[in-house]
């Protein structure tokens, strides 16, 4: 029986946002005391903080971006950035992108989710396949593509970035509405609950008892465990133990304290678990960690 094409019609499949190129991918550690020169330029700039904070500046206003927080420059603004007493590792993707519903997303302050992370990871990833540039390198201007990228390595990086754009503008959108707002305020809540406990506890004790935070938010500690891991994609034991790596981190950065002092104050049971806990989360053990701050301070 011969088929009729006619039968079937093609829908075409639109691009309501586009990046139409890239400029940068980079992936810096900051010292402690970090400071760039102020700059401007007519492409829009996204900065994440993986790891620390950091003081942003855009068009003499000033924002702390903490870990798993973002900013997006739009194109024209004069911004900068900086740290304290603090190190900082931040993601930064600078794009053209002509759909004004962009600006909607730039000049605030943007929660990333678990999905939102991987998307940037994507782009680290095929970055560092696809280019010789160092992602580090402050003064790169021009990415330099590797003599074989693997295949799609370009679209992979648009598509990703266009994907975690598209998200975090339904995100903004969904936030605004009115019926959805209080159940997602409600799951919000409890997380930030959750992680006041838990930033209490940091430097108090060695575990926490999802007994004792259940008894004092009042609600079960399956509900609990479910709606934590639902919004940060870990366990409130995982979280709890990062959080105390990425103290660990913060201290190990001013460079005058000792591992034992460190694991003794967040109340670590020794330093061989200190030690064995830190290097799982961050692949080198502390010493190591301690020398690589030393060497990426880049003032």
């Amino acid at each position: 029986m011969r088929k009729n094409s006619s039968y079937y019609h093609k829908q075409p499949l639109k691009s309501q946002l586009e990046i139409s190129g890239i400029y940068t991918v980079h992936y810096f550690k900051y010292g402690k005391k970090f400071k760039y020169k102020e700059e401007s330029h007519n492409f829009y700039e996204l900065v994440y903080i993986d790891s620390g904070s950091a003081t942003i500046k855009s068009n003499q206003q000033s924002f702390t971006l903490n870990q798993g927080e973002c900013f997006i420059h739009k194109p024209n603004d004069l911004h900068t950035i900086s740290t304290m007493e603090e190190f900082a590792n931040s993601v930064i993707l600078s794009f053209e992108c002509n759909n004004k519903i962009l600006l909607n997303l730039s000049g605030k302050i943007i929660h990333l989710n678990v999905l939102h992370k991987q998307l940037l990871n994507q782009v680290i990833s095929e970055a560092k396949q696809g280019y010789c540039d160092r992602l580090d390198d402050l003064s790169l201007n021009k990415m330099n593509k590797s003599e074989n990228p693997p295949l799609g390595c370009d679209q992979i990086i648009k598509n990703c970035i266009e994907l975690l754009l598209i998200s975090l503008l339904r995100q903004e959108g969904e936030t605004s509405k009115t019926n959805t707002s209080n159940v997602q305020g409600l799951n919000s809540l409890l997380v930030r609950q959750i992680l006041d406990i838990l930033n209490y506890n940091i430097d108090v004790s060695d575990h926490v008892s999802l007994e004792q935070i259940s008894y004092k938010i009042g609600y079960s500690k399956s509900y609990l465990k479910s709606k934590f891991k639902a919004e940060t994609g870990k366990s409130i034991i995982q979280y709890f133990l990062a959080m105390k790596v990425e103290k660990a981190k913060k201290l190990l950065s001013y460079g005058n304290i000792t591992i034992n002092e460190i694991s003794e104050s967040l109340k670590f049971n020794s330093v061989q678990y200190f030690c064995r806990v830190f290097k799982q989360r961050t692949g080198m053990t502390p010493t190591e960690y301690a020398n690589s701050i030393k060497a990426d301070n880049l003032l």
